[in-house]
């Protein structure tokens, strides 16, 4: 996206009853990894937050 640094990724989660939260990621690599390690980082952060 223009304007953007390659690698800034941007994950909105919503549950039930709450507010939705959008956070950004910044990950380095080519677009393949950057698609992986960001869905790794986003699940664990979510898991993390309901806990």
């Amino acid at each position: 996206m223009e304007g953007q640094e390659v690698g800034t990724v941007y994950c909105g989660f919503a549950s039930q009853g709450q507010s939705t939260q959008v956070k950004r990621y910044h990950i380095n690599g080519n677009r393949s990894a950057i698609r992986l390690k960001v869905i790794y980082q986003a699940v664990l952060d979510f898991i993390q937050e309901k806990s």
